[in-house]
């Protein structure tokens, strides 16, 4: 997968209208499946993980 397949906490509540704590809370739920990355830990999450909310 490139670099473009995957997005960030930011990115995914953006493009979705909800908020930032929307989208850690169903990470922690593991309703959403991410992985932390980086030394600051930042969230990633494919974006074929996340297809089903445009539905």
């Amino acid at each position: 997968m490139g670099k473009n397949q995957f997005m960030s906490v930011n990115e995914v509540a953006l493009t979705y209208g909800v908020s930032q704590k929307t989208i850690y809370r169903r990470i922690w739920a593991k309703a959403i499946p991410a992985f932390k990355i980086g030394g600051r830990g930042q969230w990633k999450i494919a974006r074929v993980d996340i297809e089903w909310l445009r539905q």
